[in-house]
């Protein structure tokens, strides 16, 4: 059961899972060619203390594309599901159907994560080519944050689209909105480091939301 509904989420969300990851590590290129033309413009030292005294963020055009990726992976999977409310013949399988729910957000949530890993290991990697371990951990700290949001937003989503309710999608909207703001308050290096547990725990609470979309749209509400 578990390998037809994967290979039915697939179908899905395959093609942009690809883009996005093939973006993500053309961004990562992009970021190291410009390190690398900065670094042979100027001292090392000198680049290197415009980061740690200075705040420079060298990686900040990578700051959205976490989002990006949740929320168009998000849209994907479930905007289908919603068209002519296809998600019902989900639901009439012969298993729970929150059990039904939670495999499709598993899948999708896997699918996030091992395209976050990849740009993570190749983000880090190739950053100790052009700087020591110091800087790189206030990197991994930014971006871990980033990448919290792109999971958020990928929950969000799902709990959003498969709301039947509009009334209930408006405010869960405005309310997911804020919640996002959350992971970019700050545009200081390393700044989220305290908050990441906190910040996860958010994560992981709003990983199950679309159940209760899926609680009103299995009473029929509309």
């Amino acid at each position: 059961m578990i390998r037809s509904i994967f290979y039915k989420e697939w179908i899905k969300i395959g093609r942009i899972s690809i883009l996005l990851t093939i973006a993500g590590l053309l961004i990562i290129a992009g970021i190291y060619l410009t390190v690398r033309h900065d670094l042979l413009m100027k001292d090392a030292e000198i680049y290197w203390s415009d980061i740690v005294y200075q705040k420079y963020v060298y990686f900040s055009i990578f700051k959205f594309l976490p989002l990006l990726t949740g929320l168009l992976i998000g849209l994907a999977q479930f905007i289908p599901e919603t068209i002519d409310k296809r998600i019902k013949l989900s639901l009439h399988l012969p298993i729970n159907e929150e059990e039904i729910v939670l495999k499709m957000v598993g899948i999708g949530t896997t699918v996030i994560l091992l395209i976050f890993a990849l740009l993570f290991v190749t983000m880090y990697v190739w950053g100790l080519v052009y700087f020591p371990a110091e800087i790189l951990n206030k990197t991994a700290s930014s971006i871990s944050g980033w990448f919290l949001s792109g999971i958020a937003a990928y929950f969000l989503a799902s709990f959003v689209i498969l709301e039947p309710i509009w009334k209930y999608r408006i405010l869960y909207i405005l309310t997911g909105g804020a919640f996002i703001t959350l992971f970019y308050k700050s545009n200081l290096a390393g700044a989220y480091q305290p908050a990441l547990l906190p910040l996860l725990g958010c994560v992981l609470m709003a990983s199950i939301s679309s159940l209760f979309s899926i609680y009103r749209f299995r009473k029929g509400e509309m």
